[in-house]
């Protein structure tokens, strides 16, 4: 026996059986210890008697559950022992109490506050809230939450699937699937319904990119739609001309251009990583807002999220073109970058894709200015060349490298 401190914890190692450690107090102060199992895991008990029998009591597994707070629930624990009721029973009692008056609308509530607001991202916070009042809040929104089973879970994406919308389904289950390990781990439930559900939907990667003369006919629809909000015309333009995010280039203001380079801060790239956005002087021409705020000038429209982007998008019949999306301007700049001949890792540090490798993302700190420069000038210069119908003409606009 001895005084417990977090790095005796830590230290402690699996044997073959599992085996009890009992800290050390004066005498009648004592009955906290910890258990190590075979497995590795870590748990914490408080042993006492009650009405002459040795009982034991668990107070949180380690390290979810650290050294100070199993000491404050031991102690709360020899409160409860000291008026004369079982603290097994009383904590039994709690729990039910806590499970039986939790229920969907409740659970989805806590979830949304203490997990998404905290955890995720606003656009994924957002769209774990649009997923659970979709369907998950009007089909189960005054059950109790340890009440809702596996076939539930099961009905409700069948429920989804028949609509024809087999990647909400997917979203769906995902969200429901964390919002219940998220209520196990606090015991609101006792099981996650939705643990070992395999996807309903099977989803194939888009591919979808626009040639030539897509382009083209785009961009010619972007300039002649007079009644689509300029910011938004101006952001589908910034996203072909860079190949990035349109959520990131919403979100930036006009202070963070320098020169042709918008810097990206940490907390506004989807990737949790700082970067920089080349403009050309093609794309900064587009942009000139004239002291705006944003980089975007939003004059003329109060929401500007991405999914407006899309929604104007199908509210204008995709602009004359067979079905796309605006991430596909993206992927569109990504191919043509390839096309030209442009290395991978510099259309990845162009268009802040996901660099791959230990070398690339810890070793190679080189920026590749010089040579996201010389790529994304030279798109511009051949999306002039495109967009042109007087080639001569288009000549004469090319933008030479500086």
């Amino acid at each position: 026996m001895k005084k417990f401190i977090d790095s005796f914890i830590k230290s402690l190692k699996p044997n073959d059986k599992r085996y009890f450690i009992r800290e050390d107090a004066p005498h009648g102060e004592g009955g906290f210890g910890i258990r190590v199992n075979p497995t590795g895991k870590k748990s914490w008990h408080m042993i006492y008697t009650f009405e002459g029998s040795r009982k034991w009591l668990c107070l949180g597994n380690y390290p979810d559950t650290s050294l100070s707070k199993a000491r404050e629930k031991f102690r709360d624990m020899k409160e409860t022992l000291a008026e004369g009721k079982n603290p097994g029973e009383e904590t039994r009692a709690k729990k039910k109490e806590r499970r039986d008056s939790w229920t969907i609308n409740l659970l989805c509530d806590e979830f949304l506050e203490k997990y998404c607001q905290v955890n995720k991202r606003p656009r994924s916070a957002k769209e774990d809230k649009l997923n659970l009042a979709r369907d998950v809040r009007k089909a189960w929104g005054k059950k109790k939450a340890r009440d809702i089973r596996r076939s539930d879970v099961i009905s409700l994406l069948d429920e989804i699937l028949g609509r024809g919308t087999g990647v909400q389904a997917n979203r769906t289950l995902a969200t429901v699937r964390k919002m219940f390990a998220w209520a196990l781990e606090r015991e609101v439930v006792e099981l996650n319904p939705a643990s070992g559900i395999s996807k309903p939907f099977k989803e194939t990667p888009k591919d979808r990119h626009l040639s030539d003369d897509e382009i083209k006919t785009l961009w010619d629809a972007l300039n002649s739609h007079k009644d689509v909000p300029l910011p938004v015309l101006n952001t589908l333009k910034i996203m072909l001309l860079t190949g990035n995010r349109g959520g990131e280039l919403l979100k930036a203001k006009s202070t963070q251009l320098d020169d042709n380079w918008l810097e990206i801060p940490r907390e506004d790239a989807k990737n949790n990583q700082p970067y920089r956005i080349y403009l050309s002087d093609f794309a900064k021409k587009i942009i000139e807002t004239n002291g705006s705020e944003y980089l975007i000038d939003r004059k003329g429209i109060s929401t500007l999220e991405v999914y407006t982007l899309s929604a104007w998008v199908r509210r204008k019949n995709y602009f004359g073109l067979p079905p796309w999306s605006p991430h596909d301007l993206r992927r569109t700049c990504t191919t043509k970058l390839a096309e030209m001949g442009v290395q991978p890792h510099i259309i990845d540090r162009a268009t802040n894709h996901k660099i791959q490798g230990v070398i690339a993302k810890v070793y190679d700190q080189y920026l590749y200015s010089v040579e996201i420069k010389k790529a994304l000038t030279e798109w511009s210069n051949k999306l002039c060349r495109i967009i042109s119908s007087d080639q001569a003409s288009a000549k004469k606009k090319v933008i030479p490298i500086r």
